[in-house]
């Protein structure tokens, strides 16, 4: 509490009549990145069940390292804070990272049902796709001396597609 009282140029004290704890601030940032989550979704990946699923995902991909440029910094401090929520929080975490991975797997499923997809393992290529995304946040500081943010876009959406089409059954 004390560092960031100190980063926020507030004493300790001061710090301390908004909020009670490190417990506090980790709710209320979690409640403005679900927000933030939220309103992307909406607007990113719910209609993408309108278009093939081969658009759809490329579409997905393209959002959510769009979304990850954009909130670089939060997406790194929740890989490196999920470790200390508390059960609740940790709670809130899982029910938007199902959300996530679900709007995925519905998508590739709905592509494997259509026959355009051959992937062995849903669950887990949905998984793979979070973490090919958010790899834009948490290697930032070497994936931009060689790729702007539409070339690594680009990559990742060829090695997934990759992986989509050639995954065997």
């Amino acid at each position: 509490m004390r560092d960031i009282a100190r980063n926020c140029g507030l004493t300790t004290g001061a710090l301390y009549h908004y909020f009670r704890s490190k417990d506090d601030i980790l709710s209320l940032f979690q409640e403005i990145t679900a927000a933030e989550l939220q309103k992307f979704a909406e607007e990113n990946l719910e209609d993408l069940y309108k278009i093939p699923p081969l658009e759809a995902i490329t579409g997905v991909i393209e959002a959510i390292i769009t979304f990850v440029d954009k909130t670089q910094d939060v997406t790194v401090f929740w890989y490196q804070e999920a470790r200390n929520l508390n059960p609740a929080q940790t709670a809130l975490l899982f029910q938007r990272e199902a959300h996530e991975i679900g709007l995925i797997k519905k998508i590739l499923q709905w592509g494997c049902d259509r026959g355009d997809f051959k992937i062995k393992d849903v669950n887990l290529l949905a998984h793979d796709i979070i973490v090919l995304c958010d790899m834009w946040a948490f290697r930032r500081w070497m994936l931009r001396r060689d790729y702007t943010v539409e070339q690594f876009k680009q990559a990742q959406t060829e090695l997934i597609l990759s992986r989509i089409k050639n995954d065997l059954r």
